[in-house]
């Protein structure tokens, strides 16, 4: 489970039960992997020019927005709506009373309603939205829920590395009045997932590849449609190769298609961009009992962590991720006494635009061309490395926190608070290379499979 209070964190009020070589053993069966099937249409937003759409797989709940809403109370005075709303759908999945007069929403490291705000901001980054569920749905195949829209604490590195980006078109269909159409949402409904089919079908494709964001009435032509959606599959390659089979085909025309037959035949442009529809917080996700405040005197800079040092984010505030039922096998790797099978930690900014990548400038997000350290990781790890790399770490302080997000919340007129966050991670051992002189402190290090490293908290600190 979660690393408990060692003795340098004995301040903590609440200590979770002791990891021991027969705990630490459990081991832990996940169902099987998610099979493909059509996504749905979860919600639709029918305006007067344009239609936007939010679609998932089948088994996905959202939960009630507008129902949270009409039974909010406000505390007095000019406040920021949608900020309360975001936290009362949380109050709402803990069973908590989202009347804010008596019980005022929470701004501070400490605070998982700061935290709730930092990461449906997180999300915003992504064309996401939090989505709160009581269900308990392991990580293990996390890769492929994002792959259709669907993040959550499993697939935050695979969010911030753009390991997955979706191929983002926007196509043009004519003979269609979009005002005809709108006036039906059973109408809109049924031409969208047609439309969606007909893409899965000329491409070959799973049918949860493809997802509809909008169709929007033309402002330049009379019976002409916009449709922006997007193409996303396990691996940026095939990607790849199937929106280079889309522009092909575009460009002469699907004649033989009776839904896109009306597509304009064009030099269609391809945009690429990391999208998600939803970051799922299920109820069991964070777990109180592995907070720790390592704000507080008396915490050490230095302990160790399987067999590699671990320095401590001293300053910072961890919210702890309940993951030890999370991840198939044992649960050997969430340990703190160095044994064997034991993960070291590291830690990951959540800045979108500077993780991925090393630069001469440090840790950049970037496509492989400006990846400078491949070429040593291929020295140390062989032909294995010969692909984008993910950087992490060893340092918080002076390391991942330069390329941390800054989040300001604005909850009154002329009222806000910042914070920072910082993705705490266990490693997994002889999966990274070691790169120096790129950090200003500590090493960098660097990942091939994203299935080496494992959040296991989130670290805030507020910035005054």
């Amino acid at each position: 489970m979660p690393e408990q209070a060692s003795s340098s964190e004995s301040t903590k009020s609440v200590t979770p039960p002791p990891i021991d070589n027969t705990n630490s053993k459990k081991t832990v069966l996940l169902p099987a992997a998610p099979s493909h099937s059509p996504l749905k249409i979860t919600r639709m937003m029918i305006g007067d020019t344009l239609t936007q759409f939010k679609m998932a797989p089948e088994y996905f709940v959202p939960d009630d927005q507008e129902s949270v809403s009409k039974d909010i109370i406000y505390p007095d005075g000019n406040v920021d709506e949608q900020s309360y709303i975001t936290v009362a759908r949380y109050r709402t999945m803990m069973g908590e009373p989202t009347d804010f007069k008596n019980k005022p929403l929470q701004l501070g490291a400490n605070s998982v309603e700061t935290l709730i705000l930092t990461l449906n901001k997180f999300s915003q980054h992504f064309d996401g939205e939090l989505n709160f569920s009581k269900n308990d749905i392991p990580f293990q195949y996390s890769s492929q829920r994002a792959v259709c829209g669907m993040a959550d604490f499993g697939s935050i590195l695979i969010l911030l590395a753009d390991i997955i980006p979706t191929a983002k078109f926007e196509f043009q269909m004519k003979n269609f009045d979009y005002d005809e159409l709108a006036q039906s949402r059973d109408a809109m409904e049924k031409f969208a997932l047609d439309f969606c089919a007909a893409i899965c079908g000329i491409l070959q494709c799973e049918p949860d590849y493809i997802r509809l964001f909008s169709i929007e009435k033309s402002k330049d032509e009379l019976k002409m449609l916009n449709l922006t959606f997007g193409l996303t599959t396990p691996v940026l390659d095939e990607t790849e190769k199937l929106a280079k089979n889309l522009q092909i085909q575009a460009q002469s025309g699907f004649t033989d298609n009776d839904i896109l037959k009306d597509v304009k035949q064009c030099e269609y442009e391809c945009k690429w961009k990391t999208i998600i529809e939803y970051f799922n917080i299920q109820k069991p996700d964070l777990d109180p009992r592995y907070n720790f405040d390592y704000r507080k005197p008396g915490v050490s800079k230095q302990e160790s962590r399987g067999n590699e040092p671990y320095y401590l984010p001293f300053g910072w505030y961890r919210h702890g991720l309940k993951v030890d039922n999370k991840y198939a096998g044992d649960i050997a790797w969430l340990g703190r006494v160095n044994a064997e099978g034991e993960w070291p930690v590291a830690f990951h900014g959540t800045n979108k635009n500077a993780v991925l990548g090393i630069t001469q400038e440090g840790l950049l997000a970037s496509k492989s061309a400006r990846d400078i350290m491949k070429d040593e990781a291929i020295k140390q790890m062989g032909e294995e490395a010969d692909r984008p790399g993910i950087y992490l770490a060893t340092h918080c302080n002076d390391g991942a926190d330069r390329y941390a997000d800054s989040f300001t919340f604005p909850i009154r007129t002329e009222e806000s608070a910042t914070f920072q966050v910082v993705f705490q991670c266990r490693v997994q051992p002889r999966k990274f290379t070691r790169h120096t002189g790129v950090v200003t402190t500590g090493e960098a290090w660097r990942f091939v499979d994203e299935s080496a490293i494992r959040p296991y908290g989130i670290l805030l600190k507020e910035i005054v």
